[in-house]
């Protein structure tokens, strides 16, 4: 009786320390059916990554979320969309997180997270009636992210050539490098976080 008593204990306090341990991991998982995601397509919008996002000691740390654009494979440095947040009132934060790219008579890019947005930006030079396009979330599966750690979690891509390559890395520099060398314009959505000051 006491052997299953101490293996009951123990495997207890196993799973209770998994959980833990889990519970402070920074989480971020693509949403590909979410209301978010729903009410764009219903609506025929635009585009939209959207994320469920974990943010352990929110209350200590900055979360930067922001959009590079890239036309034939050269960095647009005018262009800026950005959204950075945090010293969360709360110990732990949890909810969407993402970008959506608008449709209408010009492209305007938002970013949004939870309980703040940033204001759509315009993008200029962005013409999809020719050539061939798609948008892709960097993974399919639940990411940690550590700190202090840049990551790419989205991208959407616009080529006028004849075919697009899929299947991209884009946790692999080099990878990266050809992805913007081999399409026309290219927009990465990254994510980054930090320990507040």
């Amino acid at each position: 009786m006491k052997k299953w008593l101490f293996l009951i204990i123990a495997v207890v306090a196993i799973l209770t320390a998994c959980t833990a341990t889990t519970n402070e991991e920074i989480t971020i998982k693509p949403l590909e059916d979410s209301e978010y995601t729903r009410t764009f397509q219903e609506l025929h919008l635009g585009y939209i990554w959207d994320f469920n996002f974990a943010l352990p000691q929110a209350d200590q740390r900055t979360v930067q979320l922001w959009v590079e654009k890239y036309s034939d494979g050269q960095r647009d440095e005018n262009f800026e969309a950005s959204l950075q947040y945090g010293m969360s009132p709360s110990d732990f934060e949890e909810g969407h997180i993402g970008a959506g790219l608008m449709d209408g008579e010009a492209f305007s890019l938002f970013l949004y997270a939870p309980s703040v947005k940033a204001k759509p930006q315009a993008i200029e030079n962005l013409n999809l009636d020719t050539g061939m396009y798609t948008w892709e979330y960097a993974f399919q599966e639940k990411q940690a992210l550590q700190l202090n750690t840049e990551y790419i979690i989205g991208t959407f891509r616009h080529s006028l050539k004849d075919a697009m390559r899929s299947g991209y890395d884009l946790s692999n520099e080099e990878e990266v490098q050809q992805l913007l060398h081999d399409d026309t314009n290219v927009l990465l959505l990254k994510i980054k976080v930090t320990e507040s000051e």
